[in-house]
């Protein structure tokens, strides 16, 4: 596996080369969590923090203000990432008919409900919707139908896509 030194250069490079992040300071504070999730294999704010790469004696509240910053950035929000998700996902299906699934899962006190596209028996995130769990009474219809409605807004008109 490799270490987080050698594997941000090419995280930072890949989400350069996306281009959702529009600040070039947003490109490098993302690439460092994304490097630290794929190191760490977690996204709890301990496991974050301990995987992020930080000059030599950066104390361990600094580092938790860094990951929490980090994460309530904009452009890691579902709104601003679907155009982006939904344009990669549909490339890498290629010419087949898309097929998207539609799945809940309970984080916690949350309920994440998460739409993504079919591929090689996978599911390939294109949008989410955060409820607090129990659901509040007349939420969760209203927030799968504003999930759809997002994905449906970027989603190209010549690729219809199936939904399961």
């Amino acid at each position: 596996m490799l270490s987080p030194v050698e594997l941000y250069p090419a995280v930072h490079a890949w989400l350069q080369a996306v281009g959702a992040i529009p600040h070039a300071a947003g490109v490098a504070s993302v690439a460092q969590v994304v490097t630290a999730l794929l190191i760490g294999q977690s996204l709890r704010s301990a496991s974050v923090a301990r995987t992020l790469v930080s000059r030599p004696g950066v104390h361990a509240r600094q580092r938790y203000r860094r990951v929490r910053r980090i994460l309530t950035r904009p452009w890691l929000s579902s709104a601003h990432l679907t155009p982006w998700l939904v344009r990669a996902a549909l490339t890498l299906v290629g010419d087949a008919v898309p097929h998207l699934a539609l799945d809940t899962v309970r984080c916690g006190r949350w309920e994440v409900i998460t739409v993504g596209v079919v591929w090689h028996g996978r599911m390939l995130p294109v949008g989410w919707e955060v409820l607090p769990y129990p659901w509040p009474k007349g939420a969760f219809t209203p927030a799968v139908l504003r999930l759809l409605w997002r994905i449906g807004a970027v989603w190209p008109a010549d690729r219809r896509p199936h939904l399961v």
